[in-house]
Formats: C-alpha cells, sequence, structure tokens
C-alpha cells in the first residue's frame, strides 16, 4: 500500500512482526505503555507495515456488552473538533470489534488522550455523518485496505467519542 507521506515507507519487518506481537500479551503491554507513556507500540508497528504516518492514539475504556465488566483497547483518532473519531475495522474481520459492540450496548465509556482521563459519551455514526466522519479518518488512506476487505460483507463502523471532563478515571481491568 502506497503512502501519501513520500518519506514514509511501508516496511516489510513490521508485516511480519504483526502475527508475532499481536496478541493478549501484546495488546496489555501496549495498554501499559499508553497509560504511562502515551505511546502505542501497537499502533506505531501497524502504521509502518503499512506505510502511513503515525497517528496518535487513545485508550478507550467500554463496560462489556455482557459481563458488565469494564474492558479497555487502545486506539487510533483522529480529533474533529470537541470529539474523537476511531474506526472498528477490526483488523478486517466479518464481524466488529468487540469494543464496538460494547459501544452500541453501553454507550458511557471513559477515554484517556495524552494521559487525562475523561468520562465519555461514545456513539456509532450512521448515514451522512458516518460518510463525513470516514472521510476524516481515512484521508491518508490508512483504512482503505480494510474497506476491500469487508466489502459486501460490513460497514466499517465508524464512532465519535464525546468526552465530558466532570467525571474521573475508570477503574483497572478485571482480567
Amino acid at each position: 500500500m502506497p503512502s501519501k507521506d513520500k518519506s514514509v515507507t511501508a516496511s516489510r519487518f513490521w508485516q511480519v512482526m504483526i502475527p508475532r506481537l499481536a496478541n493478549p500479551k501484546g495488546l496489555a503491554v501496549d495498554r501499559w505503555l499508553m497509560r504511562w507513556f502515551n505511546v502505542s507500540f501497537m499502533g506505531r508497528m501497524f502504521t509502518r507495515a503499512g506505510g502511513y504516518a503515525d497517528r496518535p492514539h487513545l485508550i478507550l475504556k467500554t463496560i462489556h456488552w455482557k459481563t458488565g465488566q469494564i474492558k479497555s483497547v487502545v486506539l487510533p483518532y483522529v480529533k474533529d473538533g470537541n470529539r474523537y473519531l476511531v474506526v472498528g475495522s477490526h483488523g478486517g474481520r466479518a464481524k466488529d470489534a468487540v469494543w464496538c459492540l460494547n459501544i452500541r450496548a453501553h454507550a458511557c465509556s471513559w477515554i484517556c488522550v495524552n494521559r487525562q482521563w475523561s468520562f465519555a459519551k461514545a456513539t456509532v455514526l450512521s448515514g451522512e455523518s458516518r460518510k463525513e466522519g470516514f472521510a476524516l479518518v481515512n484521508a491518508d488512506g490508512g483504512y482503505s485496505h480494510y474497506t476491500k476487505m469487508t466489502e459486501g460483507i460490513r460497514q466499517l463502523p465508524v464512532v465519535a467519542i464525546e468526552p465530558n471532563f466532570k467525571r474521573s478515571r475508570p477503574q483497572e481491568d478485571t482480567v
């Protein structure tokens, strides 16, 4: 996949490393790095493998749709005014990511951006607002590959997260 930024090229090394590092232990390390250093190793690995410029990341904590436990995930985002836009690509799989199902069931969530926690309301966009949001998030073509993989199966959900700074930090995962 060619990059729009000519200084960034796809890395075969990171393409080989993704299956080795994208596992539950690697994701736990990534959440820890985000909490303490605001750095997403997994995010950098995926952008370098695809040949895209690095994106900022956030931690999203949601309430699990079935168990009610708090679960967290690190996601790349695009800032749109006072809200953050994220895409539920789930690596191009046929089903939505669990965090997306959680948002559909419970709009209440927490986000951590630049090591600052806030309560947030997350909603899955639809119709024209989804088209506009996806155009913003996919401006560099980073989700084009996932769109092709899911064509005819599902539409990648675009989620708008609106922070509310009146609430505090959630509990840690109880895994």
